[in-house]
């Protein structure tokens, strides 16, 4: 098959990147391309190299396709590690800005209501184009519902995808139906919702499964201070909403804040992404950095919902592995990564290089997916997001 190039006023390849732990390697400098040319066949990178060394090679230029793209700057594409695809027809329709609990309750109602499948369908294939189109290359997606529609739409549109199959409550579950579906699909993994919506039990038995199936393993932790107030003391809003609809007779609250119950139950560890992690102290930190797991923030989301501001520059310099996310379009406006970037350089948190790390190369560490995303080196697969206009000045 004929090579295929595409030439940029600038390459951004993160080609030779491990997982950026720590501020300082986050903040690094980032290597450059000027007036770079990106050569792939078949849908792997061949090379990274300047239009320059490009054209001194006759017959690879002449054997080779090329699409100047212009006076662009190319990154890898863009890892969305945490969103919930099939929620993507309940946008607009939640309560957004008084917290977690009316946010969840409205969530609730939504979903119990008669959608339309061909309005789940439209939305899901609107928002999967989405992602295409902001310069993703692959989604981290929780799914409980439809993980079979949203697994099709995600592959016929060529987004890589890991696709989280969720546990959810009490009732005694059936483990195997959802291991048989993760056995079957290389893209497959498991989740447990959040500590307080799943039994402990089925935590413990999806992390040690993932473990031995060297898969990652996510879960929803210390988003909001409702969460923490209910498991130290079982009291509180979302305790009252809890007992309502989820929680078993005798349920006891662990007494714990959520990272440490997370870390008692063993669910800490490699392979391991906490999701959200707004309101983690000092200690929390340390224990999520020294287990080697991995946080995905949704700065957005989280703002959106009013449940607080994760401490991002304290968990870098803790050394924890930093990725970003989207959650769902029920909690957020849009599911571009890019978006997220835009929101934390406005805050001034964290240095542009230390973003662009957790929008690509970070987020793939995190979910197991290095070269398949998050890196233009060679080897990889042959997938860019361009640098739009306006964050041109964070990289000169």
């Amino acid at each position: 098959m004929k090579n295929h190039a595409v030439r940029a006023r600038a390459i951004l390849p993160l080609a030779a990147e491990g997982p950026a732990r720590g501020l300082d390697a986050l903040a690094a400098p980032l290597e450059r391309v000027e007036d770079g040319v990106i050569l792939a066949r078949d849908g792997v990178i061949m090379e990274v190299t300047t239009y320059k060394a490009f054209q001194r090679r006759p017959n690879l230029a002449s054997s080779t396709k090329l699409t100047d793209l212009g006076p662009v700057t190319l990154a890898p594409g863009l890892v969305n590690g945490h969103s919930h695809l099939e929620l993507s027809h309940l946008k607009d329709k939640t309560l957004l800005g008084r917290g977690f609990v009316p946010w969840v309750r409205s969530l609730v109602r939504e979903t119990r209501k008669d959608h339309q499948e061909e309005d789940r369908a439209e939305a899901l294939a609107k928002a999967v184009k989405d992602l295409n189109a902001y310069g993703t290359a692959h989604v981290g997606d929780i799914s409980s519902r439809i993980p079979a529609l949203v697994a099709a739409a995600m592959h016929e549109s060529n987004l890589g995808l890991t696709l989280f199959l969720e546990l959810f409550g009490y009732e005694p579950l059936n483990p195997s139906a959802l291991l048989c579906q993760a056995e079957e699909r290389e893209s497959c993994a498991l989740a447990g919702h959040a500590l307080y919506s799943t039994s402990a039990e089925a935590m413990v038995m999806a992390k040690r499964w993932s473990d031995a199936a060297r898969k990652p393993f996510s879960i929803h932790l210390a988003e909001h201070p409702d969460e923490e107030e209910f498991l130290r003391t079982g009291q509180g809003p979302l305790g009252d909403f809890l007992r309502e609809r989820i929680l078993p007779p005798g349920w006891k609250a662990p007494g714990r804040r959520p990272v440490r119950e997370a870390q008692r139950l063993g669910l800490l560890g490699p392979g391991t992404l906490a999701v959200h992690c707004v309101h983690c102290d000092a200690k929390d930190r340390a224990l999520l950095a020294q287990s080697g797991s991995a946080v995905c923030l949704c700065p957005r989301s989280n703002a959106a919902i009013a449940v607080g501001e994760a401490p991002a520059a304290a968990l870098a310099q803790s050394g924890v592995l930093l990725g970003l996310g989207t959650d769902s379009l029920a909690s957020n406006s849009d599911l571009n990564i890019w978006e997220e970037v835009r929101f934390l350089l406005q805050k001034n948190i964290l240095p542009p290089n230390a973003l662009l790390r957790m929008a690509t190369s970070n987020g793939a560490h995190a979910l197991g997916r290095f070269g398949q995303a998050g890196t233009l080196a060679s080897g990889a697969r042959f997938c860019y997001s361009v640098l739009p206009d306006d964050l041109k000045e964070f990289f000169p």
